[in-house]
């Protein structure tokens, strides 16, 4: 495929995770897992709408955009957005299969499994999660789904917002099939055959999800649809589509070590107890030292500023970004020791 092109099929969510023998990678750059309850309960309802209808064609949840020319990862396909939606049903599969093993079905909980969410190469061989979320949260979703059997009932603590998202997501769809699976129990004699069939059912309703994927091998291209896709639609705040531009930019060290990364969940800490989101920040931070703008206007001023005029590097501009956040920080919660050394103390009043 030429530089500058892409190509685009819809397929259905059993060849995307299966049928292609793909392994996915979320990108360090993209915001984490931010779904809530009216989205994974929107998904599942609109899933269990499709068990009814004879004519069952698929449900359609949008695109995949798939960047094939991953640089950190060459097993694996990055999913530069859809991300979201790739979790929540790989969190789904995992609540299928957790159930199955409860009404004594390991056989079909493990093919549940090994088909589309982690498998092995051979018995015994360490598991390969077919999709590793980003950033932080991939230590917590492997022990929460793609860990099976799971050695331990003991439930992992989470500590994080998106954690805490993954975690409701998991008890939503839990409560939800348990719920179905009694009524099932209290309507029929033939509790076991019909709480597979349903559960069956259920499996092929979300193997049968529509998706358009959207493939790209240069991994230029994947940014700049990522960025005309997002940056137009509003779909991602200011924040996402910045830190997008500057996770492209300044890569991991040599040694692994990734500085922008460290310096954004350092901006993300300062801002916690502020009241601050992180795109009022930014665009309060860009007001301060440059010019006036509406958020909308921000996206090009600072493209132009650090790609085109160069007045600035990106790595200057995401340490600019670190420093203010800590005196914003030091400024609405102010402590002793933050002045020191910074001349007078005398407290200023009205």
């Amino acid at each position: 495929m030429p530089k500058g092109s892409f190509s685009a099929s819809d397929k259905p969510m059993q060849t995307v995770l299966r049928g292609d023998g793909k392994l996915y990678s979320i990108p360090r750059y993209q915001r984490g897992y931010s779904w809530k309850k009216s989205q994974y309960e929107t998904l599942y309802n609109d899933i269990v709408e499709q068990l009814d209808r004879k004519d069952n064609t698929g449900l359609f949840i949008g695109t995949l955009l798939l960047n094939h020319n991953n640089e950190y990862d060459d097993l694996r396909v990055e999913v530069i957005d859809g991300q979201q939606r790739m979790l929540t049903i790989t969190i789904l599969f995992s609540s299928i299969r957790d159930q199955l093993k409860e009404i004594q079905q390991g056989d079909f909980a493990s093919q549940i499994h090994r088909n589309y969410i982690a498998d092995a190469q051979y018995a015994g061989d360490t598991q390969i999660p077919k999709t590793i979320p980003g950033g932080k949260l991939e230590t917590y979703f492997r022990n929460m789904i793609h860990d099976y059997p799971r050695i331990t009932d003991t439930e992992f603590e989470a500590k994080s917002e998106e954690e805490k998202n993954v975690k409701n997501c998991k008890k939503f769809y839990d409560s939800k099939i348990k719920s179905e699976l009694k009524k099932i129990a209290k309507s029929t004699d033939n509790i076991l055959e019909e709480q597979v069939k349903w559960l069956v059912s259920l499996t092929k309703c979300i193997e049968s999800i529509k998706v358009v994927t959207i493939d790209v091998e240069y991994e230029e291209d994947a940014y700049i649809v990522f960025e005309s896709v997002n940056a137009k639609g509003a779909k991602l705040t200011l924040a996402d589509i910045l830190k997008n531009m500057i996770f492209r930019r300044i890569k991991p060290t040599d040694s692994d070590e990734d500085i922008a990364q460290k310096q954004w969940d350092k901006i993300e800490e300062n801002l916690e107890s502020t009241n601050f989101s992180m795109p009022k920040f930014i665009r309060y931070q860009w007001l301060s030292k440059y010019e006036f703008l509406t958020e909308s206007k921000l996206y090009d001023a600072i493209k132009q500023k650090l790609d085109k005029e160069k007045s600035l590097s990106w790595q200057e501009y995401l340490t600019d970004l670190v420093d203010d956040s800590q005196r914003l920080k030091e400024l609405i919660h102010p402590e002793e020791d933050y002045f020191k050394g910074k001349g007078s103390t005398r407290r200023i009043t009205n």
